[in-house]
């Protein structure tokens, strides 16, 4: 008893610390939110394109001071609440002493008749449990063991979520044909199909998910229709799209003379798609971006490798090549292409 009562005393310190925490941090945000708000209300009464004041900088300025240091000490605030929820594990090794043999009963007890077969049992259990059904099967035959429960509810479960793992949703929309009354408010059974008419799509063709889709989805429009939405045009648009991307790609020749992560042929991103490009080239040195040389965006909005980023900068500063801001080479920010 004396141990529980350290252990939740260790316990109950955590969880001050991290209510106090909490409350704090609340208290600090909304603090700078409110100065930040004012700020912008402030500005926005402005004509557009005003250059601020000298005391309106000298306010910015202090308000980003201000945000930095109050970062810092939540930071470093959240590394002793850390120290603290790691002390009451140490409290909890202190006071208990994991000795499993003064519990645990002997191997050579299994051994005995009587509590042989309730081993068997337990192993036959937990393999039809993890979903080796096969090698529950040929344990169970072998070892002649009766009053296994082959089909409990949580061998039913493993099942279907090893079937998920694998992309086939089929078990898991079974059990939920059998347990529909009780999902009737859940998004899973709509989900489930979902994700058969996308594995159809994948596997038969678009037009066995489109007619999966108008057989399945009417029934939950009312619950789902931004989701059921976003499936259909799914199906009837993008999909269509990327088969014939895959093909393409698939091609002996584009393989050959392609990387896995780049397209060899122009998308049509629309009006207002932009620009998308899977490799970039650093318009300083000529060579494409890689990991260890990935693209950097300077301040002013150019962009180049990590490598050029080195070699242009003198001491603490940075001129852009393409204009003449000055800048911090450490104020410059890696860009990730997807």
């Amino acid at each position: 008893m004396d141990s529980c009562i350290g252990v939740e005393q260790d316990l109950d310190k955590a969880i001050t610390k991290f209510t106090n925490l909490n409350e704090h941090t609340d208290e600090v945000l909304q603090d700078i939110i409110n100065k930040v708000e004012e700020l912008r209300r402030e500005i926005a009464q402005q004509p557009p394109n005003t250059p601020l004041t000298p005391e309106q900088a000298q306010v910015v300025s202090e308000l980003a001071s201000t945000i930095k240091q109050n970062a810092f000490q939540l930071s470093t605030d959240h590394r002793e609440l850390h120290a603290t929820v790691s002390r009451v594990g140490k409290s909890i090794d202190r006071h208990f002493v994991a000795d499993y043999a003064a519990v645990a009963p002997k191997a050579e007890m299994f051994c005995s008749d009587e509590n042989r077969p309730i081993m068997e049992q337990a192993i036959a259990q937990h393999l039809y449990r993890q979903g080796l059904e096969d090698v529950g099967d040929t344990f169970v035959a072998e070892a002649e063991i009766s009053g296994v429960e082959r089909t409990c509810t949580f061998a039913s479960v493993q099942r279907c979520a090893t079937a998920l793992a694998e992309g086939d949703p089929t078990p898991a929309l079974q059990w939920a044909e059998q347990h529909m009354q009780e999902l009737q408010h859940s998004p899973l059974p709509f989900t489930l199909h979902r994700m058969y008419a996308l594995k159809l799509a994948r596997e038969v063709g678009v037009g066995a998910a489109i007619e999966y889709a108008r057989s399945t989805f009417p029934r939950h429009a009312a619950r789902h229709e931004r989701a059921l939405q976003a499936a259909v045009c799914a199906l009837a648009r993008v999909l269509p799209a990327l088969h014939d991307i895959r093909s393409k790609m698939s091609h002996p020749h584009v393989i050959a003379a392609w990387a896995e992560d780049e397209l060899p042929f122009e998308v049509d991103l629309g009006d207002e798609g932009g620009g998308y490009h899977s490799v970039f080239a650093c318009p300083i040195l000529r060579q494409q971006a890689s990991d260890q040389n990935p693209p950097m965006r300077l301040l002013c909005g150019h962009v180049i490798s990590r490598d050029a980023l080195n070699k242009l900068a003198t001491a603490a500063k940075l001129k852009c090549p393409y204009c003449p801001m000055e800048q911090s080479p450490a104020e410059a920010r890696q860009i990730f292409f997807s």
